[in-house]
């Protein structure tokens, strides 16, 4: 069959050739070997923020080079060594600036004078799910209406000018998961998106749903949500962990490493230029990180590999036509 990359990426190239090994694809030497490089890679520190833009690529470019957030949620500052050695470069949420770059890492903390003048600053980020519903059916509406949303994120700009803001949604913007009546649903997510910079969401077909049928959803989210964002970087987080407080331990299915890597990929594919795990598990006990050690192997062989193939993901679009048979 004859297969038009829709995607700008190489690494999207390449994944078809992994899903189908007998497939006569004909790659650059340079993207041969920039994808068959070793695993591991010697995780550095992050330069200091001199400018942060975003790309034609919706990449972010920080003091004028191509970079991919691997970014951790609400984690201790405890926890940053560990992370930096599995490879994230980003701490999002209640993140600590100054012990941030102490472990070698960017902050997207909420906004606050106080951290503004750290230079490891990559961003502000929002409260978390504004559009989360509250009530059913035609009663449901969000926790924070669009029009807060705007007029708060506003302020924060009104603050600070050279920093981009990112908002983190639920899955309801999805017609796979949205419980607000469709009339709403088209008319609160515009809304929120004109209200930011870099746009991003959480749906866990496992950890929050016990579905691993469904991991395809975390792809039509990205699809969807760069629908809506229009030239806005566009990133997911990631499901590592069992402990879900929504559902029966018991009940839950394990995260396997095999479902985390093919989240991430589906959300690369699908053009996020940012990816985000989600670590934290409330059983048998409360725990910020939680995932075995087989994911944790996982994550280090991931992000090691996102970042040696983030020239590739970020790059200008492709026009090669590519031909399987």
């Amino acid at each position: 069959m004859k297969h038009r990359a829709r995607s700008q990426r190489l690494i999207a190239q390449l994944f078809f050739l992994l899903i189908f090994p007998a497939a006569r694809v004909t790659f650059s030497a340079g993207a041969i070997a920039l994808f068959c490089a070793p695993a591991a890679v010697a995780q550095k520190s992050q330069p200091a923020i001199r400018k942060v833009e975003i790309g034609r690529n919706r990449e972010f470019i920080v003091n004028g080079k191509p970079f991919l957030p691997i970014m951790s949620w609400a984690q201790p500052v405890s926890n940053y060594g560990l992370l930096h050695q599995l490879g994230f470069n980003t701490h999002a949420g209640d993140a600590a600036p100054v012990e941030a770059k102490k472990a070698g890492a960017y902050a997207v903390p909420g906004f606050s004078k106080e951290k503004a003048g750290n230079d490891n600053v990559l961003g502000w980020i929002f409260d978390d799910e504004p559009d989360m519903p509250k009530g059913k059916g035609t009663e449901a509406r969000p926790r924070q209406e669009p029009e807060a949303v705007i007029e708060k994120a506003g302020k924060i700009k009104a603050e600070d000018k050279e920093r981009f803001l990112f908002m983190t949604l639920t899955g309801h913007f999805t017609k796979e998961q949205s419980t607000y009546p469709e009339e709403l649903r088209r008319k609160i997510y515009p809304a929120y998106i004109q209200g930011t910079d870099v746009m991003g969401f959480d749906i866990y077909p496992i950890y929050g749903s016990g579905y691993a049928a469904h991991l395809d959803w975390v792809g039509k989210g990205v699809a969807q949500l760069r629908a809506l964002a229009g030239d806005r970087p566009v990133y997911a987080w990631i499901e590592t962990s069992k402990g879900s407080k929504w559902m029966s331990y018991d009940k839950q299915p394990d995260v396997l490493p095999v479902h985390t890597r093919n989240e991430v990929w589906q959300a690369i594919i699908e053009g996020a230029t940012a990816i985000g795990y989600f670590t934290h598990a409330w059983f048998p006990e409360f725990r910020e990180f939680a995932p075995t050690p087989e994911m944790q192997k996982e994550l280090a062989r991931l992000n090691a590999q996102l970042t040696r193939l983030s020239p590739a993901i970020l790059a200008a679009p492709s026009r090669r036509r590519i031909e399987m048979k």
